[in-house]
């Protein structure tokens, strides 16, 4: 009969309890499905997390080196523009230097919206401070001196509304009551389409440069007056018988006029007669005198109008004696109509006198042949031109290419200051003096000058 089974707890084949067996879930229990929810991603995570962490790390590694080349990009570009910086710091400092030395001020204007910019040194010509004063167009011409300001202003303007350069001198009244005198530059900046931006310039102070040429002036100034003096003392007996000519011819006159006054009929027709020879020859001696004293009198330098052909002509009378005395004959071709030049009319005296005392002096050592001296004038589109031209020993190369330098001379005893103060007196009028050989004999000295109203520098 068989066995009954023991509802009990079944026991293992080792004689211990075997393990309880999981109970099912049933699909309607709620706790079995939250179990199985939770349980389903932590397997799918257990496989899949790695993964996505490695390829996470790796973005963020990434981004991490970029971060840190950007960062150092960034920290290269901040030195190389601190060195750029400085360097540019050390270029400004040179150029605020180089101003300084050249007492040079740099300007940049606007003409439409006025902004007006003045480095420190255009304040520091100007005597102002940057701290205090602030650089505008207005303060600009107030500091122009009077006298130059409505031109000044004229000629910017011109050039402004031109869109050309600016080049002009003029002086400032600076506060402390120093004038200076300044050259100032300026250029237009123009944009794509031609229109006008601003204005770049320059101001220049050249008070001491004005100051030596004024004073370099003054002294060729007084050494043309010595020599003038000088010649005219190697010319003193043709002046002292130039003089003594009329006065004679006065006292002779004067006589005569007596003696018709005396008669028993007085001659009122011939002491009228005597008197006006007189008069002649008393103007006469004073016109010799007048021209003396002009060419040894201090005055200052007047360029006016001036004809040519009188000055050689009042030379010619002042030296008559002097080269009837060295048998030099002088053939004059003056121009007609010869156009005037602006000049000092003593300083173009001194100039034809030295050219014909040279030349007279160069024919001194001709004795066999005629001493014909040919004074000419003329003009071309050039200008006015004064030929001088002896027939004496002429000058070779060496002479000719020294024969204006100071102190030379091919005279025994000249001083070598004659040609150089003529050049001189020339130049400064804005001409020129050269001198060449003749084909057969002599030498021919030429100088030529700008007509009048002709602008000069």
């Amino acid at each position: 009969m068989p066995q009954q089974r023991s509802r009990g707890p079944a026991k293992s084949d080792r004689g211990g309890a075997r393990k309880p067996r999981r109970a099912r879930a049933s699909p309607a229990d709620p706790r079995s499905v939250n179990a199985d929810a939770t349980a389903a991603p932590s397997r799918l995570a257990a496989g899949k997390l790695p993964q996505k962490a490695s390829r996470r790390s790796r973005e963020v590694l990434r981004t991490v080196k970029a971060c840190a080349r950007a960062i150092n990009t960034l920290t290269e570009d901040l030195r190389k523009h601190k060195r750029e910086e400085q360097q540019l710091r050390r270029y400004m400092d040179y150029l605020a230097f180089g101003q300084e030395i050249t007492r040079t001020g740099s300007w940049a204007w606007n003409p439409y919206s006025g902004e007006l910019f003045w480095s420190p040194e255009h304040f520091r010509i100007f005597g102002l401070d940057p701290a205090c004063a602030t650089a505008s167009y207005q303060l600009f011409f107030q500091m122009v001196h009077p006298e130059d300001r409505v031109n000044v202003e004229r000629e910017f303007q011109e050039a402004v509304h031109a869109g050309r350069d600016f080049n002009g001198e003029y002086r400032i009244v600076r506060r402390d009551g120093v004038v200076k005198h300044i050259h100032s530059r300026a250029y237009p900046v123009l944009g794509e389409a031609g229109e006008l931006k601003e204005y770049v310039g320059t101001v220049a102070d050249i008070t001491e440069r004005r100051d030596s040429e004024e004073s370099l002036g003054s002294m060729q100034a007084e050494l043309a007056r010595a020599s003038r003096a000088i010649t005219l003392g190697q010319l003193m007996a043709s002046i002292a018988h130039e003089v003594n000519q009329p006065l004679t011819a006065l006292i002779a006159n004067a006589s005569a006029a007596r003696r018709w006054l005396a008669a028993d009929t007085p001659r009122i027709d011939k002491t009228r007669q005597a008197l006006s020879r007189i008069v002649r020859d008393g103007n006469r001696a004073s016109d010799v005198i007048a021209r003396i004293r002009t060419l040894v009198t201090r005055s200052d330098a007047k360029r006016n109008p001036l004809s040519l052909n009188s000055v050689v002509q009042e030379v010619v009378v002042l030296l008559t004696t002097e080269l009837r005395r060295n048998n030099v004959t002088v053939h004059t071709d003056l121009a007609d109509n010869l156009p005037p030049i602006q000049g000092d009319r003593v300083q173009m005296l001194q100039v034809v006198l030295n050219l014909i005392i040279n030349a007279t002096e160069a024919m001194s050592a001709v004795m066999t042949r005629p001493k014909p001296l040919t004074i000419a004038t003329g003009a071309d589109a050039a200008g006015v031109t004064v030929t001088v031209a002896d027939c004496g020993l002429g000058l070779d190369e060496q002479a000719l290419e020294r024969v204006f330098e100071p102190f030379y001379t091919t005279k025994p005893q000249g001083m070598g200051i004659g040609l150089a103060i003529s050049r001189s007196i020339i130049e400064a009028h804005g001409g020129r003096l050269w001198a060449a050989r003749n084909r057969l004999s002599g030498a021919t000295f030429q100088f030529r000058l700008p007509f009048a109203g002709v602008h000069t520098v």
